[in-house]
């Protein structure tokens, strides 16, 4: 029914599913292990299917919230969405809704894993497939989105390695391609973690782009653990990544009393003698403004500006995609 209902409706403007996929990119952008997003593949499906179950009944409503994230329609079919209400009582759950209840309350996550079955099997693996391909047949036609400041930054500083942390192998060559277009001077290395050390002594400068290894379920606060153990006593070690759930995850290599911060900087308990921060970007276009307030009255992290990175880049840091 689903596919029916979109052809009927392809007069829609997409701007309302993009508005609210957007409002909730914190909730999907977690530490998953496949780094492909599959769970916003079912939180799509979830909406759309709302929408039909919706009668229209939301199409083209007034309002800052409904004009945003609700469906508008051409003013020819104005007049015949206004005749239609929905026959059961429901509406399509609002932003908050769904924000409070994706992984927490309700388990929407878990329930539209186990309702969008494919032959009664988990659709996980066939949704990480599918990504894979799509990552792949577009490498060649995008570059992922860099802020220009902060690559020339990078490209431009010295005494200092960098890390930017893939969620997937498959992503590693579209953010090769960009570096070298953004920072061509720079010594950009694909590697995993566990060879980054060796590369890093032979190289000046260099910038790693780290993947999870291969067939094995490594996430990305494992990831750093094992970039930070690696580093030598002496430099800091400076976390920076967009999602507060890898951070809070990743508290635990500043031990579980509050640390004792010295110029935002705090010891590690895995690596003697190195100081380590965790930090929000404020850039970063999956990072909402509660989730900065969380991370600011949070003991264990604090934020970062495009402005401040620049300035710290003198020493060691991680990046996320």
């Amino acid at each position: 029914h689903l596919d029916e209902y979109l052809q009927n409706n392809e007069d829609w403007s997409d701007g309302w599913l993009v508005n609210k996929m957007m409002a909730l990119s914190h909730v999907v952008n977690s530490d998953n292990n496949d780094g492909l997003s599959c769970d916003s593949v079912l939180l799509v499906r979830m909406l759309l299917e709302e929408q039909l179950i919706d009668n229209d009944a939301s199409v083209s409503c007034q309002g800052k919230y409904a004009s945003r994230f609700h469906p508008s329609t051409s003013s020819n079919n104005q007049s015949k969405n206004d005749s239609k209400s929905s026959s059961n009582g429901s509406r399509p759950l609002t932003v908050g809704e769904i924000s409070v209840n994706w992984s927490t309350g309700a388990l929407l996550c878990e329930t539209t894993r186990v309702k969008y079955n494919i032959d009664r099997k988990d659709p996980l693996p066939i949704i990480q497939k599918h990504l894979q391909k799509i990552i792949q047949t577009q490498v060649s036609n995008s570059n992922v989105n860099m802020n220009r400041m902060i690559c020339d930054a990078i490209a431009t500083t010295e005494h200092n390695s960098v890390y930017i942390l893939a969620g997937h192998s498959s992503h590693v060559p579209s953010i090769m391609e960009s570096l070298s277009i953004i920072t061509p001077a720079a010594q950009v290395i694909s590697c995993t973690v566990d060879s980054s050390e060796d590369k890093s002594s032979s190289i000046d400068n260099p910038v790693f782009v780290i993947s999870p290894q291969d067939n094995q379920e490594q996430s990305q606060s494992d990831m750093i653990a094992k970039l930070l153990s690696l580093v030598k006593e002496g430099p800091r070690f400076h976390v920076i990544h967009s999602s507060l759930a890898v951070l809070k995850e990743a508290k635990y290599l500043l031990g579980d009393d509050s640390p004792r911060f010295i110029d935002g900087c705090s010891s590690s308990i895995i690596s003697d003698g190195v100081q380590v921060s965790l930090r929000l970007p404020f850039w970063a276009d999956n990072v909402n403004l509660q989730q900065r307030n969380d991370a600011e009255m949070d003991a264990w992290l604090t934020t970062i500006t495009e402005e401040e990175l620049v300035e710290m880049l003198s020493t060691r840091i991680i990046l996320n995609r």
